[in-house]
């Protein structure tokens, strides 16, 4: 699938309310959430196939995690 991240930050910027993302591990995802002032954590999961993998969690307010 293709994604338009430029897209989905944008329109995340306008929300609102709190929202909550997550999004593919890459440095393409950091720049997204940073130009947009969004802070971005990583964590790691677990694919369907039992791999572990990492991806980021992007919101306003991550202080939570």
């Amino acid at each position: 699938h293709i994604v338009d991240y430029e897209g989905l930050f944008s329109m995340s910027s306008r929300l609102t309310g709190d929202f909550l993302l997550t999004c593919r591990y890459s440095p393409e995802i950091l720049d997204w959430a940073q130009a947009f002032r969004f802070e971005a954590k990583t964590v790691s999961m677990k694919s369907a196939q039992h791999v572990r993998l990492k991806e980021y969690v992007v919101g306003r307010d991550l202080s939570w995690l």
